[in-house]
């Protein structure tokens, strides 16, 4: 094939075969798959998987009880069904499920807490969950901002080594009691759960 040979009108071909005779001609890289195509796709799907994700982990979602009549009303935060309620880093608002009758246990989530002492850095990871009275659970509800407080505040006064064995455990849930019913009072609780209790 000489240098000169004529070419199709319809070929494309790069640009070093049109500059140097010698080298024979190459169609240029065109297509579906090329460099302009694949970076805007790329960037699409990182969009739709990042939005995906944030609606998902956002925990804003709002559920409405529809009753027999068709109206909606805003769910109760008094769930029957004994579920544990959604937490990731324990920000969860608290969920109340009945125990009985007559009673009412809350969830007032998950903690993470430094505990005092060396250069260790222990960290406690736990989650609370409070007995009242059916009547009362409302207001652990509304008072679950104190009560969270109250709860780090006590627990990082404590070292890792006063919290080892079931003796420790206990003197903390004893303190965690009477801190929660000075928060609560005039109403009281009747037993306090650790559910997760894990020193890092």
């Amino acid at each position: 094939m000489s240098p000169t040979a004529p070419q199709s009108a319809g070929a494309k071909f790069d640009d070093q075969s049109a500059t140097n005779p010698r080298l024979p001609a190459k169609p240029a890289r065109a297509g579906l798959f090329g460099r302009a195509t694949i970076i805007p796709l790329v960037l699409l799907l990182v969009g739709v998987g990042a939005g995906f994700s944030g609606a998902i982990f956002s925990g804003k979602t709002t559920t409405n009880a529809t009753t027999e009549e068709g109206s909606e009303e805003a769910a109760s935060p008094i769930a029957t069904d004994g579920a544990a309620p959604p937490s990731i880093g324990g920000t969860a608002s608290p969920v109340t499920t009945t125990a009985g009758p007559g009673t009412a246990v809350t969830n007032l989530g998950a903690f993470t807490v430094n505990l005092r002492g060396g250069a260790g850095g222990r960290v406690l990871r736990l989650e609370v969950q409070i007995e009242t009275p059916l009547a009362d659970a409302a207001g652990v509800t509304a008072r679950s901002a104190p009560l969270r407080d109250s709860i780090i505040t006590a627990v990082s006064d404590y070292t890792w080594s006063e919290l080892e064995g079931a003796e420790g455990k206990t003197r903390l849930r004893d303190e965690l009691i009477t801190r929660v019913n000075g928060v609560l009072a005039p109403s009281t609780i009747g037993r306090l759960y650790f559910t997760q209790f894990v020193i890092q």
